[in-house]
């Protein structure tokens, strides 16, 4: 007894080809599954806007308020991981996301679903790197192009077919019938994923940084409300608007102080004495304000000057995804020239759409909109 307890654990069986084939299908529509949630809820916007009686910088929030929450989860990817093994946090992240993808579309007040939102995008945030994780873990590397590429490809085709599906959902049913869709995919993934990964043994217990975590979701939602309220209440004329931007840099304050200060940091700070990684947060960034930017706006401009139905608006929205689709292609050929050719190229097309929005009235046609 003694002996057999001192035995090695076993390595995992290598994964079958059908297994692996799952295991990339699987991965394809939980990518595919996140960034549709994103372009879907900017082509319903106008009809939850008239549904939760919310103005627009109000019903806006179910926009910002899921991607911050899923910049604050990807940091915890690895800490999950480690604590609870790679198949239950991917399992439990997917199971999660179906939940609050379902609440989502019950949700009876505008604070209910960006409640249900935040949760969709802190529990939808650690599968994007889990599943680049378990590709490159199962997947020899003769074929491990193809199978980033083809996961890749779901981040491009969920933005085409998510709004134009839920535009027509939402003028033929209901906004609601968006995000129920949903919840069936889900379930496919969250199957995928169970019946091809292997199991996994957790490291064990490890301390996880609640002071840093909690520090850095009061600044940047203290910073956010700033921001989305600002303007309604004459900024820092508002004695509100001056509390809150007095408790985020409070909280930044602490975060940054403790952060370089204890040995093992929610977010380690180290990371960012690489150039090239501190470049790409930077141009993500920007990347991010150019690109959303629109996504929120145009929507609900639409449906209340120009009067467009909710069913064009879901194909417009869905047009920056075909586009989507041809940068995607683009880049892997230019990537083979030079990669800073290829991001000069992407940030030279967006100075162009935006050249061209500032000149956008209210009698711009559809198609104009779908070419920028």
């Amino acid at each position: 007894m003694g002996t057999a307890a001192t035995l090695p654990e076993a390595s995992p069986p290598p994964m079958s080809d059908g297994r692996r084939l799952l295991l990339l299908v699987s991965g394809m529509l939980t990518v595919m599954l996140y960034f549709t949630t994103i372009m879907v809820v900017t082509s319903i916007m106008p009809q939850i806007q008239g549904a939760m009686s919310a103005t627009a910088d109000e019903v806006s929030w179910i926009v910002t308020f899921n991607l911050l929450a899923t910049a604050i989860a990807t940091p915890m990817t690895g800490w999950l991981v480690t604590r609870f093994g790679r198949k239950r946090s991917m399992c439990a992240c997917i199971s999660g996301f179906g939940l609050a993808t379902l609440m989502c579309g019950l949700a009876q007040s505008l604070e209910e679903l960006i409640f249900w939102r935040i949760l969709q995008g802190g529990f939808g945030a650690p599968t994007l790197p889990l599943n680049q994780t378990v590709i490159l873990d199962n997947y020899p590397k003769e074929k491990l192009r193809f199978a980033m590429g083809a996961t890749g490809m779901g981040s491009v085709v969920g933005p085409v077919i998510g709004p134009a599906m839920a535009g027509w959902l939402a003028e033929t049913y209901s906004w609601r019938v968006a995000f129920y869709i949903l919840v069936p995919v889900t379930a496919a993934a969250l199957a995928g994923m169970i019946a091809a990964l292997n199991p996994d043994r957790p490291k064990g217990p490890v301390r996880f940084d609640w002071t840093g975590f909690l520090s850095l979701s009061a600044c940047v939602g203290s910073l956010q409300y700033v921001l989305s309220r600002g303007q309604r209440l004459d900024w820092f004329d508002s004695i509100e608007i001056i509390i809150a931007a007095m408790m985020s840099v409070l909280a930044f304050w602490i975060f940054l102080a403790h952060s370089v200060t204890t040995d093992k940091p929610f977010l380690d700070l180290s990371l960012f004495l690489n150039r090239n990684l501190t470049l790409a947060y930077i141009l993500h960034s920007i990347f991010g304000m150019l690109a959303f930017t629109p996504m929120v706006l145009l929507p609900t401009l639409l449906r209340q000057y120009a009067d467009f139905p909710d069913a064009l608006i879901g194909w417009i929205v869905g047009s920056r995804g075909v586009g989507g689709i041809l940068g995607f292609f683009a880049a892997m050929w230019l990537e083979k020239v030079d990669p800073r050719v290829s991001i000069a190229s992407g940030f030279g097309m967006l100075l162009i759409s935006g050249l061209w929005l500032m000149r956008m009235n209210l009698d711009v046609t559809p198609l104009e909109i779908m070419l920028n």
